[in-house]
């Protein structure tokens, strides 16, 4: 699970491309493709209609902030992403305060998910085929040096073998 959080701050957040561990439980409900929303109620999580959510929030949400830190996360909303290797990402946005978030921030953010879904799969496959060129490269550069390795050989051999067979006739006729 690659996580990725969007924070309007000056700063790249650290759990951009968090890889988590996570449970059949979490993966299906991913698979099922809901964007889903929470919100932070007392020392728990909901959904959006009330629900106790599981454990996705809290897989997604910020620990215990320290003194000084950053207020916690009072909503967010989380959309999962499947890429064509079957790999799952979510699209993570927060709220630090209550009713920043609802129903009508998430039904936009299921809008765009199909857009992001093909963002994905393009930079996928662009990352692929630069893979693909790199490999084609290395073997274009491994095919002229064989290639350079092969003629040098070729050469000092041919320079030998009239040597070697005039040694020859020599050895045959007694010189």
């Amino acid at each position: 699970l690659v996580a990725e959080q969007i924070a309007w701050t000056k700063s790249k957040s650290k759990r951009i491309g968090l890889r988590l561990e996570m449970d059949e439980e979490i993966r299906s409900h991913l698979r099922a493709g809901r964007v889903s929303l929470y919100r932070q109620e007392g020392s728990g999580w909901v959904t959006g209609d009330g629900r106790a959510a599981k454990v996705l929030p809290r897989l997604l949400g910020f620990c215990a902030t320290p003194a000084g830190a950053s207020p916690p996360e009072a909503a967010m909303i989380c959309a999962p992403i499947a890429t064509p290797d079957g790999a799952l990402g979510v699209l993570k946005i927060s709220a630090r305060e209550a009713g920043v978030l609802a129903d009508y921030e998430a039904n936009l953010v299921e809008e765009f998910i199909p857009l992001i879904s093909l963002a994905v799969q393009f930079s996928v496959r662009t990352e692929a085929l630069h893979e693909r060129l790199l490999q084609s490269e290395r073997k274009h550069a491994l095919a002229n040096l064989t290639r350079g390795i092969t003629h040098d050989v070729n050469n000092a051999l041919g320079a030998m073998l009239p040597l070697v067979q005039q040694m020859h006739e020599d050895t045959r006729k007694g010189h």
